[in-house]
């Protein structure tokens, strides 16, 4: 007899002092690719701190919001397009959130981070990932790190992306070599 999955990731949690998150969406509102490639690095860092972690869109979580099943962290990347507004990718997603009949406690339980990416030449700066990131809070969820932003003309991915991983690992310092931040 397998042991169950869920028993298997709550002794997992309980026992394993090495391991910070057991399980992780990392998604993506893209325009012309630069956040999915940018989330597409974040996933690929993540290897020694998540044991299962999932690539998706903003849209393809909407039943997740919808239905508030919040069990994993979001690390969210999130670039901006038009007059601060969310990607294609994201639309739907950001309709529902945005949505002024959901109780202030919808995202309660839901825990983010938020990695933006904009132009600085353009207001609003990072518009789409600030936007997110209000409103999530408004409804309840907890925003895990201070939001980092990447301004695409500066070409500071790099530094943005290590910026934007140091919070999974303060929790766990053993974690910051494993990963190879230092």
């Amino acid at each position: 007899m397998d042991f169950p999955k869920f028993l298997f990731n709550k002794f997992i949690t309980i026992y394993n002092p090495f391991l910070y998150y057991l399980l992780m969406y990392i998604v993506y509102g893209s325009q012309n690719g630069n956040a999915e490639s940018v989330a597409k690095n974040v996933y690929d860092r993540l290897d020694d701190i998540v044991l299962t972690k999932t690539l998706i869109s903003l849209d393809q979580t909407l039943e997740l919001f919808r239905h508030k099943h919040f069990e994993r962290p979001f690390f969210i990347v999130l670039s901006t397009t038009g007059n601060g507004d969310v990607p294609f990718n994201a639309e739907k997603w950001w309709r529902f959130l945005k949505n002024r009949k959901l109780d202030k406690s919808h995202c309660r339980g839901c825990q983010f981070y938020v990695l933006g990416i904009g132009d600085s030449n353009y207001s609003p700066f990072c518009g789409a990932a600030k936007k997110v990131q209000r409103r999530l809070s408004e409804l309840g969820a907890s925003l895990m790190s201070e939001m980092v932003l990447i301004d695409d003309p500066i070409d500071d991915y790099d530094q943005c992306i290590f910026e934007s991983l140091i919070p999974l690992t303060t929790q766990n310092p053993i974690l910051v070599k494993t990963i190879g931040l230092f």
